[in-house]
């Protein structure tokens, strides 16, 4: 494991978290002892999972595992592919791997980058058009408060779909957004908004959209 981890592109936000760890603009970089305070919390079970091609480190990702309500909870902390490597399925390799050969374990991912939640659904389900929302809707409060990991734990879920009454089908919002998690980690959002467009003309993206350009 190597001692800095990049996340995206730090906003211009007063309140991010991510400007106490790189200038703004640049890429977010995790010294060692943060990324284990981050992604490798002591109380629970950590995983890392690499990607070599041809002896070279392509791609990596970090998952932790807690129980809830008796059953085991996977959720990926961090998920990286160099970028030149990127939009050729290794993240979705990953994933897959991640889940190969587990029984009744629920696997999530916090994040958002929509190729990395399409990877994600590919790697532990089927796809955007059998995405479950009333499974999201019934237990992402008490999920996320059962977590070891500080920041999905301490998020604040918002958006149509995590609040009121419903069958998990979204209502519809003025903001748009549906299922949300603020973390105060805010970063540039333009590469994941320009991602989602490209997702957009192929697919029905469901969750509407949380992002927004948060560099100014």
């Amino acid at each position: 494991m190597s001692a800095w981890a990049k996340k995206g592109i730090v906003s211009t936000h007063p309140r991010s978290f991510a400007s106490q760890l790189t200038r703004k603009g640049r890429r977010v970089k995790m010294n060692a002892v943060r990324l284990r305070s981050q992604s490798l919390p002591e109380a629970g079970e950590n995983t890392h999972m690499r990607a070599i091609l041809r002896g070279e480190l392509v791609g990596h990702a970090f998952a932790t595992r807690w129980l809830y309500e008796g059953r085991q909870i996977c959720l990926v902390t961090q998920l990286c592919v160099k970028p030149e490597f990127r939009r050729k399925g290794v993240a979705t390799q990953l994933l897959s791997k991640l889940k190969e050969d587990e029984r009744g374990v629920g696997f999530g991912i916090l994040g958002s980058h929509p190729a990395a939640i399409m990877a994600a659904l590919w790697g532990f389900g089927n796809g955007l058009e059998n995405v479950d929302l009333g499974v999201v809707k019934k237990h992402a409060h008490e999920l996320m408060a059962t977590s070891p990991v500080d920041y999905v734990k301490n998020a604040i879920l918002s958006g149509s779909l995590l609040g009121g009454d419903g069958d998990g089908e979204p209502e519809k919002r003025s903001d748009g957004s549906i299922c949300c998690a603020i973390t105060n980690f805010y970063v540039e959002h333009k590469e994941p908004i320009a991602v989602l467009e490209e997702v957009r003309k192929t697919e029905d993206w469901p969750l509407v959209s949380c992002l927004r350009d948060m560099s100014s």
